[in-house]
């Protein structure tokens, strides 16, 4: 065989491989961000979904990006799995199930499916209805819970603590060789 026909196989064959597993990616990534369901161990899918939408009514995208764009949900998620106890878990469920079913029933549509002004004004009259007139209610201790995660894990973000916050990762000068009478 000649040596520049094997060669010339030999790319072919090497061209082949890479631009069908391009290709291959190229389809994988052009489907909807709202299609895919967000990987989630403690909440099911259309929990993690309403979990995402009250997120971005509280963090939304702006000149920075938002809790949706950050996926904060995943945060929340991986509080809810290992830093709540079981009760506190159980609680948050099920009032997330609750404000599920009242969202649905007031807007006529999931949470998740509705637009982000219904959203907004839907959520800012149930907060004055709920959260802001019983101090004690188990409603007040979810959205006060669920607003805390999302903002822990909003400034956790490294792209919130990198672009956005002010980051120093070594703060101070270090000045080794001071005489201690300087000091």
């Amino acid at each position: 065989m000649n040596r520049r026909v094997a060669l010339q196989r030999t790319a072919l064959a090497l061209g082949f491989t890479i631009s069908t597993s391009t290709a291959g990616m190229l389809l994988k990534s052009c489907t909807s961000r709202e299609e895919k369901n967000i990987p989630t161990n403690i909440l099911s899918p259309i929990q993690a979904k309403l979990v995402d939408e009250l997120n971005e009514c509280i963090l939304p995208t702006t000149d920075t990006p938002g809790a949706k764009t950050l996926q904060v949900v995943k945060f929340v998620d991986l509080m809810l799995e290992e830093v709540f106890s079981e009760e506190k878990r159980t609680s948050f469920l099920k009032e997330l199930n609750a404000f599920a079913q009242v969202a649905q029933s007031n807007l006529g549509s999931p949470f998740y499916e509705s637009t982000f002004e219904s959203q907004n004004t839907f959520l800012q009259t149930w907060v004055n209805e709920h959260v802001a007139v019983d101090q004690d209610s188990s409603q007040r201790t979810f959205f006060q819970t669920l607003k805390e995660v999302a903002m822990l894990g909003y400034y956790a973000s490294e792209q919130i603590g990198e672009n956005i916050l002010p980051y120093n990762p070594i703060p101070g000068n270090y000045d080794g060789c001071v005489d201690l009478e300087e000091g």
